[in-house]
């Protein structure tokens, strides 16, 4: 009998788990989905202690009409249940990018609230070659989400912060525009720190996050950068 309800018990203590899990639609592009970024997200999040399922409406070179007038995020909203509705476009430094982050950023938020769902800004970052319009990339973003009553997660500022530290941390891919592993890494350290406020990043642990460093100290001053720059955002 006791081992019955050691049974019961053990398998009521998972199907609570997988109810209570975190549901996140990802809407973007290849900022997200480079690295297998959204299994990063999932994996990071399931080594300490949370869990999260993601579904990732990603294609290459797409911006929020894209996804708004191609009807697989209505469907897919339509067919699921979400948490958060996570969306982001090229880095919109410039005047149309500006504009297309507010008017399509205000339909798709507005999409995810008929559904229930949180609508939530992914700040990206521009390349190397634009690096110079970084503020316009930050500014942008911002003020889209506070316009919109969305949240915001402020990737692109931590990814400055970083990038800027002179730490020797390479985020920037090959073409110097997509994200490195590294760079993915960061992304979905952000991303989970958004969903789980409580999280202690300075005590992330796991494979998903050891196997980019090659000493606990290079990892400790990854995590510590992060940390700051998020509190220095708040």
């Amino acid at each position: 009998m006791r081992k019955y309800w050691l049974v019961l018990l053990t398998g009521f203590h998972l199907l609570s788990g997988e109810l209570c899990a975190q549901k996140v639609l990802l809407v973007g592009n290849s900022l997200t989905y480079s690295n297998k970024m959204p299994q990063t997200l999932e994996a990071l999040a399931r080594e300490n202690g949370h869990s999260l399922a993601t579904h990732c409406l990603c294609n290459p070179n797409y911006g929020l009409e894209d996804h708004l007038n191609d009807k697989q995020l209505t469907k897919e909203l339509a067919k699921d249940t979400y948490n958060f509705v996570i969306f982001q476009q090229g880095p919109s430094s410039q005047a149309y990018g500006r504009e297309t982050l507010f008017r399509f950023g205000r339909q798709l938020a507005k999409l995810s609230e008929k559904h229930q769902a949180k609508p939530v800004y992914l700040m990206v970052w521009p390349s190397l070659t634009y690096y110079h319009t970084f503020d316009g990339v930050v500014k942008n973003y911002s003020e889209a989400a506070d316009s919109n009553k969305a949240g915001l997660i402020a990737l692109g500022t931590v990814w400055q912060h970083i990038h800027e530290s002179n730490a020797g941390f390479d985020l920037y891919g090959h073409d110097d525009f997509h994200p490195s592993s590294l760079g993915s890494l960061l992304e979905a350290i952000v991303i989970l720190a958004f969903i789980h406020e409580d999280l202690d990043i300075k005590t992330l642990k796991g494979a998903t996050l050891r196997h980019h460093f090659d000493t606990p100290d290079r990892m400790h001053q990854f995590l510590g950068l992060i940390e700051e720059s998020l509190l220095s955002s708040r």
